[in-house]
């Protein structure tokens, strides 16, 4: 078995600039990507925040953008629209990366779970939010519109806060 070393990455602010690198990464990872009208209008959207996993070791060092998460903080939960990590770079670190710090927006502004709506057929994705400690809540029946694909609803709720239950509008995966 050939080891596959971590990948030392930084998650700093989604800002404007970011967005074609976004994008590039959106289009090798879902099947019906966000467009740059669709994805600037997400992040317009009241509460909706955004941060990328940068690479700054390796051949690409300087700043390549590796992987990225939408979310919107809500009056007492995060949800979770995107997390998304390019193919090339999966397995190596930036993904958990991304996820800590929307787990981390939990104790900086107080609230009790991040949800998110995963693809029925993106396994990876459901084992990968598993393993972090996110457990199934549900099914959200047709909650992808672009496939009629039904979505398995995920929660990783804070220690000490009340289970989440329930459908929400998150998608990843």
């Amino acid at each position: 078995m050939v080891a596959v070393q971590t990948l030392a990455v930084r998650v700093t602010f989604l800002t404007d600039f970011d967005a074609e690198g976004v994008l590039a990464v959106e289009k090798a990872v879902e099947p019906s990507p966000l467009s740059a009208p669709d994805l600037a209008a997400l992040r317009k959207s009241p509460g909706v925040n955004g941060r990328i996993a940068v690479t700054d070791s390796g051949p690409f060092a300087g700043g390549r953008l590796v992987g990225f998460c939408l979310f919107r903080l809500g009056s007492r939960d995060v949800e979770l629209f995107r997390l998304s990590v390019h193919p090339g770079y999966r397995r190596r670190g930036a993904g958990r990366a991304l996820a800590a710090c929307v787990a981390g927006l939990m104790e900086a502004w107080p609230r009790d779970s991040v949800g998110v709506t995963v693809r029925e057929r993106a396994l990876g994705s459901q084992l990968f939010l598993h393993r972090l400690g996110y457990r199934g809540t549900g099914v959200v029946r047709g909650a992808f519109p672009d496939t009629g694909e039904d979505g398995f609803r995920l929660v990783y709720t804070r220690p000490g806060a009340p289970i989440a239950r329930g459908g929400g509008p998150g998608r990843a995966g």
